[in-house]
């Protein structure tokens, strides 16, 4: 089965020292995608996504804004 082959884990290139589940990978994906347009800041929808996906990541959202 091909999904036998795939990966258990993911280790981001941002976060070199930790591995990633599934869920923590795509909560990351989502996040960064949030983050990352120029509707973030007035869409009150995106926060609490972007709280959310943080929290999965186990990294505060303060802490993950800075660090762009």
């Amino acid at each position: 089965m091909i999904a036998d082959k795939c990966p258990k884990s993911w280790r981001p290139s941002r976060l070199p020292d930790r591995l990633l589940t599934s869920e923590q990978a795509l909560a990351g994906m989502d996040l960064a995608e949030i983050v990352s347009t120029q509707t973030y800041w007035h869409d009150p929808i995106a926060h609490p996504r972007a709280v959310r996906d943080a929290g999965q990541l186990g990294i505060p959202l303060e802490q993950i804004l800075l660090g762009l």
